[in-house]
């Protein structure tokens, strides 16, 4: 009967609807931050503030299933341009626990300007994007964005029946 209650105690704790003491008491950086307004500005400060990072997605708003492209203009954090980092794109949906099924690709376009191709968002519903920015000689740090595909977003083209003959 112990071993029952401890695995059931167990597996509520891996379901999250039972949270044990420790987790309580943990600090907030150990645990997943809430789903932030704040976080659905187009620009963000990365996690020390060392970058600050602006998108804009290509078509606007962002399509269901279909492929989109992000400008990004990536800044040090006195708003000077940084040409020469190393960026990497990801994103996720931290409420379902998966990512992408593409890997974007990342092109300098120079002063400050990347141009992130091959995003694909095949659901809707809460996602995040990910930006890791290294500059030469600073540390690497990450910027999060997070928004909200909302499927009545999304426009279906409109029935065309002039070309019936």
């Amino acid at each position: 009967m112990q071993y029952l209650t401890l695995a059931l105690c167990s597996a509520m704790v891996a379901l999250g609807t039972l949270s044990p003491v420790w987790a309580q008491n943990t600090p907030n950086h150990n645990r997943p931050k809430p789903v932030n307004v704040d976080r659905e500005n187009r620009s963000q400060f990365s996690a020390k503030k060392a970058y600050r990072v602006i998108y804009t997605p290509v078509p606007d708003p962002i399509p269901l299933n279909k492929h989109f492209t992000l400008k990004l203009v990536v800044q040090d954090a006195n708003n000077r341009p940084i040409d020469n980092a190393k960026i990497v794109v990801d994103a996720g949906m931290p409420e379902h626990n998966h990512g992408m099924n593409v890997k974007p690709v990342v092109k300098a376009l120079g002063k400050g300007l990347f141009e992130v191709k091959g995003l694909l968002f095949h659901m809707g519903g809460y996602w995040e994007i990910y930006v890791d920015v290294q500059a030469p000689g600073k540390p690497k740090e990450r910027a999060t964005f997070g928004l909200t595909l909302k499927l009545e977003d999304q426009k279906q083209p409109a029935m065309d029946h002039s070309h019936h003959h």
